[in-house]
């Protein structure tokens, strides 16, 4: 299965990151890449222009479209640019696009290194061997509940990551596993086992959600950096 690397400006970037853009597109006068190039379930990486690799995702859902008018990259827009988020200049700088790709992405998370590959010298989207692709962290995400809001809690059940046997404890500190380190969106840092019910023993993220401003249906994203730390943060749907 081939991998992506796709390249595009910082302020796009930085979106899909924190969840708005949820759609990547590629609209271009010729049938360019990733035009009939690509499917769901293929890793991209994206890197920003002149800059390192920020993001990598999967790609969920793919729509070709070819044969394009004015008056079709403007119904495109009327029905994607939510998840686009692209703005009138680039609508209009498209205009006379002929054909175009629209990637529904998921399972989004932060990376700081893509696969080895020369300048692009031109060309905005890769596609490359899968060989070619890094190691790609763990990352896991938890949805919120108003009663995991309300009370302060976070639970995080074996389908959606086991831990180590080592970092699951009983119901009481005295029988408190071996602990993990959370890396929290402030700065501060915290260890916690796994109570036996999967909740996190740690109960400070009251604190945690309310400096996001989260609600319920937001996730808590951990990105895991090494064999016990995860990095922590929490993403607005």
């Amino acid at each position: 299965m081939p991998i992506h690397v796709a390249i595009m400006m910082r302020p796009y970037l930085q979106m899909i990151l924190e969840g708005r853009k949820t759609i990547e597109s590629r609209l271009t006068v010729r049938p360019l890449v990733p035009y009939s190039a690509i499917k769901p379930g293929e890793r991209i990486f994206f890197k920003q222009s002149a800059g390192p690799f920020m993001a990598t995702a999967i790609a969920e859902e793919v729509h070709f479209f070819d044969q394009l008018t004015p008056a079709k990259v403007a119904e495109l827009r009327k029905r994607f640019n939510d998840q686009v988020c692209g703005d009138a200049q680039f609508w209009e700088w498209k205009r006379d696009s002929k054909y175009a790709t629209f990637t529904r992405l998921t399972k989004v998370q932060p990376i700081s290194v893509g696969p080895k590959m020369e300048p692009s010298r031109g060309p905005a989207w890769f596609v490359l061997p899968d060989g070619a692709a890094p190691p790609v962290p763990v990352m896991f995400e938890v949805t919120l509940t108003d009663g995991a809001l309300k009370n302060g809690y976070v639970r995080i059940t074996k389908r959606t990551h086991e831990f180590a046997a080592r970092h699951y404890g009983g119901a009481t500190q005295a029988e408190a596993g071996e602990p993990i380190t959370l890396l929290l969106p402030g700065g501060d840092v915290v260890e916690t086992d796994i109570v036996s019910n999967h909740m996190l023993r740690w109960r400070g993220w009251r604190d945690v959600f309310a400096a996001a401003s989260a609600k319920a249906d937001d996730v808590v994203r951990f990105v895991q950096v090494d064999e016990r730390r995860y990095r922590v943060s929490v993403i607005r749907k």
